[in-house]
Formats: C-alpha cells, sequence, structure tokens
C-alpha cells in the first residue's frame, strides 16, 4: 500500500511540471509521515544532506563531467581511432570498435578498480553482469549489421552450446579467484606445489563450501576448468573442420581456439608470476575478446527465424 501511495504522490507531482528531484524529495517525505509519525520530519534535513554524501550519488556527476571533459578534449575521437587501429581491418570491425572503445571508456572510468577490489560473489556477479551485457551489445550490433547465421548440423550447435557453459562457468570461478586473491598461493603449474590438489583445498565443513568460499579449492577449479575450456574450444575446430558448418564457421572457430589457447596461456603466466597487477588486467582484459569471440561463434550457429 505505501509503494502504491508513493507512486501516486508521484505521478501528481510529475503531472503539474514539478521538477523531477523535487517530486522525489516530496514523495520520500510523505513516505516518512505515513509509516512513522511526523516526528521524523524534525531530523529530514539531516537525513537528506547525508544521502546526498554518498558516494555513489557523488559519482554520477563526476561520471558525467569526466566523459564531458574526455569529449570536449578529443579523447573520445583518439579512444575511437586507437580503438580502429586495433581492430578496424577485421571483417566487421566496426562492431568490435565499438565494443572496445566502451571497453576503454570503462577502464578509465574507473572500473578497473571495482574489478580486483570486490567480495568474491559480488565481483563473480558484477564481472559476469559486465560480460553478458558486452556479449549482449555484440550480438545486437551483429543482428543489426549485413551479417547472417549460417545453417549447421544441429550436433555442431550443441558442442558450441557446451563451449559456451563451459566458458561461462570459467568467468564465474574467474570471479571468485580474483575476489578471494586465490592466485596468491600455490603458485605452481600444472600442480599445486608438490600436490595435484592441495590438502587446503579440502578443508571446509561441510565439503561444498570448499566450491565457493576456499581459495585453494577455487584455484584448483579455475585452472582445470581452463585447460577444460580449451579441449572444448579444441574439439569445436575439429567439429567445424569435419562437418559441413560452413568457412565463416570454421574461422570463427579457429578464431576461439586461438584466443581461448592466448587467455589460457596469459592465466598461466599470470599464476606463476604471482599475480603482478600488469599481467592480471591483461587477463581479465582478454577474457572480453575471448567472451566476443564465443558470442560471433554463437551468433553464427543460431538457428535461422522462419520467415
Amino acid at each position: 500500500m505505501l509503494i502504491l501511495t508513493m507512486f501516486l504522490v508521484l505521478l501528481f507531482i510529475l503531472s503539474i511540471n514539478v521538477p523531477i528531484a523535487i517530486g522525489l524529495a516530496v514523495t520520500t517525505i510523505v513516505a516518512m509521515v505515513l509509516k512513522s509519525g511526523t516526528s521524523f520530519l524534525i531530523d529530514t534535513a539531516i537525513v537528506m544532506f547525508d544521502g546526498s554524501m554518498k558516494f555513489p550519488l557523488i559519482a554520477i556527476p563526476l561520471f558525467i563531467l569526466a566523459g564531458s571533459i574526455m569529449n570536449s578534449a578529443g579523447i573520445s575521437r583518439r579512444l575511437i581511432a586507437f580503438a580502429s587501429a586495433l581492430v578496424g581491418f577485421i571483417k566487421g570491425g566496426l562492431s568490435m570498435i565499438n565494443i572496445a572503445t566502451s571497453m576503454f571508456f570503462a577502464e578509465i572510468s574507473g572500473s578497473a578498480v571495482a574489478d580486483v577490489a570486490g567480495w568474491d560473489f559480488r565481483l563473480a556477479a558484477h564481472l559476469c553482469l559486465a560480460l553478458f551485457i558486452l556479449a549482449y551489445v555484440f550480438d545486437l550490433v551483429l543482428s543489426m549489421s549485413t551479417q547472417q547465421s549460417t545453417a549447421v548440423p544441429s550436433g555442431f550447435r550443441r558442442i558450441v552450446q557446451i563451449f559456451t557453459l563451459l566458458l561461462v562457468a570459467q568467468l564465474i570461478y574467474g570471479g571468485f579467484t580474483a575476489g578471494l586473491k586465490a592466485g596468491l598461493g600455490f603458485n605452481t603449474y600444472p600442480k599445486m606445489g608438490e600436490a595435484w590438489i592441495a590438502e587446503a583445498a579440502l578443508t571446509l565443513a561441510p565439503f561444498w563450501l570448499n566450491w565457493f568460499e576456499n581459495g585453494a579449492m577455487i584455484q584448483f577449479i579455475h585452472r582445470w576448468l581452463g585447460l577444460a575450456v580449451l579441449v572444448a574450444a579444441a574439439v569445436t575446430l575439429g567439429a567445424a573442420l569435419s562437418q559441413d558448418a560452413g568457412v565463416r564457421v570454421r574461422r570463427a572457430a579457429g578464431l576461439c581456439v586461438g584466443l581461448v589457447f592466448v587467455q589460457f596461456l596469459l592465466g598461466i603466466v599470470t599464476l606463476i608470476t604471482v599475480v603482478p597487477l600488469s599481467w592480471a588486467l591483461t587477463h581479465q582484459v582478454f577474457a572480453c575478446f575471448v567472451v566476443l569471440g564465443l558470442t560471433y561463434l554463437n551468433f553464427l550457429v543460431r538457428p535461422r527465424a522462419a520467415t
């Protein structure tokens, strides 16, 4: 009932052309009075001032200011030119320039700090959501381009789906690994010290907690999921070459194998060098290109809509 009242009050205020900021403030005060009485009105100004000093609210106009400065100073144009130099020569490079420029904007605005400073579950959720948005936007750009999906056998499409599921699981555990700083221990490969799986990976009870809160177990899963993703990429390429999958699909599968292989090597180097920031960021950023490559492959093998 309170939510409905707030909605009606806000709707009425907006209908008489009151500015949105004032309308939100008045609606909040009305809700406070309805829920707690008029005694809260004494502290309303203090509460509103404290709320206005919250970092997220302060950050929003600063992000807008940063974007305005970057645009006025010509940084936006230079970022687009830089992204064009990196990926513009590739067929379909216009969509890749769009994504790469957005990535650079995100890192300049401070998202790189958020990528390595969160709790493991929040970081994994943040990372996966960001990569999902990246994949969704790229797929949307591909859908609006002249690119068309390719008819492929249903068995090959299932292989690509398994490949995708393994990559999603690997990305989730990548977020867990970063959030728990799990890469700072057992900096050897392929074994974890002298054992294939460290004793520390099996210490939590109940056992299932090790899969989500034990840094040693999370690192173990992350390193072998990486190998599983690489094998899945190779199987996908082999299936594309052996089946009638079309030239574009074979090239996309080959691109995925190359990207996953480089990402796999980056992960090993990052681990054995005890996770220096430069290698860790390179490993995270390159994951975006792996997602883009697999998104393109999924777009090509998507069933054609009936016309």
